[in-house]
C-alpha cells in the first residue's frame, strides 16, 4: 500500500483528500433520521454479516486501518489530510422526499399488506430490495456531489492535492468538476 501511495502522489501536491465517511463532520441531523429509511434498515439488519465479511475481504485504498497508511504516508511526505463523504446518518437526513415515501411503502405493504390482500406481502419482499438498490445509487450520487464540492473547496486552498477514493466515484466526480481541474496520469507522478 506505501509502495502505492509513494508511486501516484506528485513531489508538488499539498493535500490528500480520501473518501471516508466516519471522519467527515457536518451539520446536526434531525432528530427523526433514523426513521427516514426503514426499508434501508430492514435490510442493513438482515444482511448486516454477510456485508461485514464483503467489507472486510474489500481491498479499499480508503478502509478501515488503511487510511492510517495513507495518513502515515501524508504526514511523512508533508502532506494535509482531509477527508470527504456523507456518513449513513448524513446521507438518511439528506435524502429526498420520495426515497422516504417509497421505503415507508415498501415496509408498510410487508407488515400489513396481508390485511387487505396476502399477495401485497409477497409484492413488498420484491420491493424492500428494489427501493434498497433505489437507495443506494441515490446516496451514491449525493455523496459524489459532496465529493466534488469538497474538491473544489480543497481546490481553492491549495495549488495540487491529490484525491483517493473507491473507483465507482472516480469517474462521477470528475464528470461532476467536468474539467475544473487538472488530472495528472499516474506516469506524471512521483517515481
Amino acid at each position: 500500500m506505501k509502495e502505492r501511495l509513494y508511486s501516484v502522489i506528485p513531489e508538488s501536491a499539498e493535500a490528500l483528500v480520501m473518501e471516508h465517511a466516519e471522519k467527515t463532520g457536518g451539520e446536526e441531523p434531525s432528530q427523526w433520521t433514523a426513521l427516514k429509511n426503514p426499508s434501508l434498515l430492514l435490510m442493513k439488519l438482515l444482511l448486516v454479516r454477510w456485508e461485514k465479511r464483503r467489507r472486510s475481504a474489500s481491498d479499499r485504498i480508503t478502509g478501515g486501518g488503511q487510511t492510517s497508511v495513507a495518513a502515515e504516508v501524508a504526514e511523512e511526505l508533508g502532506l494535509e489530510v482531509k477527508y470527504t463523504d456523507l456518513s449513513w446518518v448524513q446521507r438518511f437526513d439528506q435524502q429526498p422526499v420520495y426515497l422516504t415515501a417509497a421505503s415507508w411503502a415498501a415496509v408498510l405493504l410487508l407488515f400489513f399488506g396481508w390485511i387487505l390482500h396476502p399477495l401485497l406481502s409477497v409484492l413488498s419482499i420484491l420491493l424492500i430490495p428494489a427501493v434498497m438498490f433505489w437507495t443506494r445509487r441515490g446516496y451514491m450520487g449525493m455523496r459524489d456531489e459532496r465529493m466534488a464540492e469538497d474538491l473544489r473547496k480543497y481546490g481553492s486552498q491549495y495549488s495540487e492535492i491529490v484525491f483517493f477514493a473507491g473507483d465507482s466515484h472516480i469517474d462521477s466526480v470528475a464528470e461532476l468538476l467536468d474539467g475544473e481541474f487538472e488530472m495528472i496520469e499516474e506516469g506524471e507522478s512521483r517515481p
